[in-house]
């Protein structure tokens, strides 16, 4: 139930396939497009659509990312997420809420990745779709609301402090410092970082993501 999208590749052809369940007897209609690298399932049932729409740094090395690049990832996700709660469900009525995160993996291979999800009606995907691609872009040419990026920081330097509180931040600083000989109690790693991220860093990690990307397009249909 996701969607990526890569705005670069052509349309060039599509393949469909005919799917069943066995076990329910549920029929499915697959097409994968290459238009954004889309695919597309149409699927009996609820007329509600699903669609997600996923970012992901292809072919940045190791060494081009780091500590600070994970925390703008983090940022970049929540960020998105008071935009489109703004967009998508207030502006537009057309998704109870979608949902936005932000993610730098170490494991298998060092990569950032950006996820946008939201149920919608089938005849709102294209609006919607559109309105999560402008607002990406809108902070890639640095079209950034301050207010947004403040809020952001201010919950997550909160957060962590009240984190601390908890068994499960003990654990996750025994495991870091063992294994990854990474202290999140030191203030270079958390709070010196957050303190110092400007718009402008927002701007630099999403054009990044959208000049140097991998990604594709999933659509839940019911099928007609």
């Amino acid at each position: 139930m996701s969607a990526n999208l890569l705005c670069c590749l052509p349309r060039i052809n599509r393949w469909p396939w005919n799917l069943s369940d066995s076990r329910t007897g549920t029929k499915y209609q697959l097409t994968i497009r290459f238009h954004y690298r889309e695919k597309d399932f149409n699927q009996s049932g609820n007329p509600e659509t699903e669609k997600t729409l996923d970012w992901t740094f292809a072919s940045v090395q190791s060494q081009d990312l780091n500590g600070k690049d994970a925390q703008l990832m983090s940022i970049l996700g929540d960020m998105l997420q008071l935009r489109f709660t703004e967009t998508l469900r207030e502006e537009e009525g057309g998704t109870y809420g979608a949902s936005s995160w932000g993610n730098l993996s170490k494991e298998p291979k060092q990569q950032a990745y950006l996820s946008v999800s939201f149920d919608c009606n089938p005849d709102k995907v294209e609006t919607l779709v559109k309105i999560v691609n402008d607002e990406i872009k809108a902070i890639a040419n640095g079209t950034i609301k301050q207010v947004d990026l403040d809020k952001t920081l201010t919950n997550y330097l909160k957060e962590r402090e009240e984190a601390k509180n908890y068994n499960k931040y003990e654990m996750s600083l025994l495991k870091n410092y063992v294994l990854e000989s990474y202290n999140m109690n030191d203030a270079d790693n958390f709070e010196n970082i957050i303190n110092t991220i400007t718009a402008k860093d927002i701007q630099d990690i999403t054009t990044r993501l959208l000049d140097d990307s991998e990604s594709f397009e999933i659509v839940f249909k019911p099928k007609k």
